[in-house]
C-alpha cells in the first residue's frame, strides 16, 4: 500500500515538472493562452493530489513563481496555490490551529499592518502565514527529502530556461549589472528568480539542504553532489559575492565534517585522506585556472567585484540611512514603518536603492525596532536551545546558518522566495533534532 501511494505521489510530481517545462516554453514564446491553460491545469492537479504532498508540490512549483501567470511581469497566480493549501490544511484538521502559531501570526500582523499598502501587506501575510503553518509540520518533515530533491530539480530546470531567456535578450526583471574594464557592462544571471543576489541566496540554501541530506543518507549523495555542482555553476553566473562565499563555506564545512566522521573509524580513515587530497587539489586547480585565465569573462567579473574599494557595495551607507529613519520617529520603535517610507529610496550615484539589504534591519523596519529585536532573539534562543538540548548535528543547521549569514547583506521579507527558504531551513533543523532524539 505504501509503495502504491509513493508511486502515485511520484507521478503527480513528474506531471508537475512536465507542465512547468511547458509553461517555461510558453513564457519564452509569449503564448498567453497556453500559459493560462498550463497554470489552471497545475491548479487543478494541485487540488486533486493527496493532502500530505501538498506542501511538497508547492515547493516544486515555487522556482517558477514568476512564470506562474499568463505573462511575465504580471501578478503571479502562485498565491492561488497558497490559498488552496491553507484551505486544505484547515479542512484536514477540522479548522483547528495550534494557539501559539495563531498568536504569533496575529501579533506579527498587528505590528506590520502599519506598512499601509494593502496589496503588499496581503501578499506578505499569505507568504508569512504559509511559513507559520509549515513550521515544524509533520508532513513537511516526513517528505523533506523528496521536497528538497524535486525542488532542486525544478530549480535546475528553471535555471536552464532562465539562461536561455537571458542569452536571447529575454531576461526577466533583473537590473543587476557588473562593469568590467574594457568589456563594458553585462547583466548578471538571475535564473527565473528575477534578481541575481536573491538567485544566489536561493541556490546557496538549496545546496546546503542537499549537503545535509547527503550527510544523513548515503544513498542521496550522488544526486546531492551532481545537483549541487550544477547549481554552483549557475551561482557563478550570478557573479554574486555573497553566493560564492556562502557556497564555498558550506562545502568546506561539509567536507570537514565528513573528514572528521571518516577519521573516527580505521576502516574509513583512508576516505578522509583521499577527500582531503581531492579538496586541496580542487583548490589549487581553481587557483591555477584563475591565474592563467585572467582574460576569461567570468574571472574578470569576480576580480572586478572582489577588487572593489567598497566590498559592501554601499551597504554601510544604506544601513546608516535606515537606522537614522528608525531612530527619527518614536513610532518605529514599537511598530513597522509605512511601505512608502521604507521604499522611498536612497540615491547612490545613478542608482536609487529602495531596500535595506539586511534582513535584520528590515525586520526592524517591518515590525518595529523593539518587536523586531524580540523576534530575532526568540528565534536564536529557540534554535540554540534545541541544538544544545537535543545535541543535533551541525549539518542539520547548515541551511539555517547559510540563510542567516546571507541576511547580513540581503533583505527578504517582501521578496516572494524568502519565507520558502526559511521553511526549508527550519524543516532541516527540526529533522536533525528528531533524528537525533529517536
Amino acid at each position: 500500500m505504501h509503495i502504491k501511494s509513493r508511486n502515485i505521489e511520484i507521478r503527480y510530481t513528474y506531471a508537475e515538472l512536465g507542465l512547468l517545462i511547458i509553461l517555461g516554453i510558453g513564457q519564452y514564446f509569449g503564448l498567453a493562452v497556453l500559459n493560462m491553460a498550463v497554470v489552471f491545469t497545475l491548479i487543478g492537479l494541485y487540488m486533486l493530489m493527496p493532502q500530505k504532498m501538498c506542501a511538497d508540490a508547492l515547493f516544486v512549483v515555487m522556482p517558477f513563481f514568476n512564470m506562474f501567470t499568463y505573462k511575465i511581469g504580471t501578478t503571479s497566480l502562485f498565491y492561488v496555490l497558497i490559498i488552496i493549501y491553507c484551505v486544505r490544511y484547515f479542512y484536514a484538521r477540522r479548522f483547528r490551529m495550534q494557539r501559539d502559531r495563531l498568536l504569533l501570526f496575529l501579533i506579527c500582523c498587528l505590528f506590520s499592518v502599519t506598512i499601509l499598502n494593502i496589496e503588499i501587506w496581503i501578499k506578505w501575510a499569505l507568504r508569512f502565514f504559509l511559513m507559520v503553518l509549515l513550521f515544524n509540520d509533520a508532513d513537511m518533515e516526513q517528505n523533506l527529502e523528496s521536497t528538497i530533491k524535486y525542488t532542486t530539480v525544478s530549480t535546475i530546470f528553471s535555471s536552464v530556461i532562465g539562461y536561455i531567456m537571458q542569452i536571447n535578450g529575454k531576461s526577466i526583471y533583473t537590473r543587476s549589472y557588473v562593469y568590467i574594464m574594457g568589456e563594458g557592462s553585462s547583466t548578471r544571471f538571475a535564473g527565473l528568480v528575477g534578481d541575481s543576489v536573491f538567485y544566489g541566496q536561493f541556490i546557496a540554501v538549496l545546496i546546503a539542504a542537499n549537503l545535509f541530506l547527503a550527510y544523513r543518507n548515503k544513498q542521496y549523495r550522488r544526486f546531492a553532489y551532481v545537483s549541487s555542482a550544477v547549481m554552483a555553476g549557475f551561482a557563478l553566473l550570478s557573479i554574486s559575492k555573497t553566493a560564492i562565499l556562502l557556497v564555498a563555506v558550506e562545502i568546506t564545512i561539509y567536507v570537514c565534517i565528513q573528514i572528521r566522521e571518516n577519521a573516527k573509524n580505521k576502516a574509513t580513515v583512508i576516505k578522509s585522506v583521499l577527500l582531503f587530497g581531492c579538496v586541496c587539489g580542487a583548490v589549487l586547480g581553481l587557483y591555477w585556472y584563475v591565474l592563467t585565465h585572467k582574460d576569461n569573462f567570468l574571472v574578470k567579473s569576480f576580480i572586478t567585484r572582489f577588487g572593489s574599494d567598497d566590498l559592501w557595495t554601499g551597504r554601510t551607507s544604506i544601513a546608516e540611512t535606515y537606522l537614522e529613519w528608525l531612530s527619527g520617529n518614536w513610532r518605529y520603535w514599537f511598530s513597522g514603518m509605512p511601505y512608502s517610507v521604507y521604499t522611498q529610496g536612497i540615491t547612490m550615484g545613478n542608482l536609487l536603492i529602495k531596500r535595506t539589504h539586511n534582513i535584520f534591519l528590515e525586520t526592524a523596519c517591518l515590525f518595529g525596532v523593539i518587536p523586531g529585536i524580540i523576534i530575532i532573539i526568540s528565534f536564536v534562543a529557540y534554535y540554540c536551545r534545541q541544538f544544545v538540548h537535543h545535541k543535533a548535528s551541525m549539518m542539520s543547521y547548515l541551511p539555517l546558518i547559510v540563510l542567516a549569514a546571507s541576511g547580513v547583506s540581503l533583505h527578504g521579507h517582501f521578496e516572494w522566495h524568502y519565507y520558502f527558504l526559511c521553511s526549508i531551513a527550519f524543516a532541516c533543523a527540526h529533522s536533525g533534532i528528531q533524528k537525533k532524539g529517536e
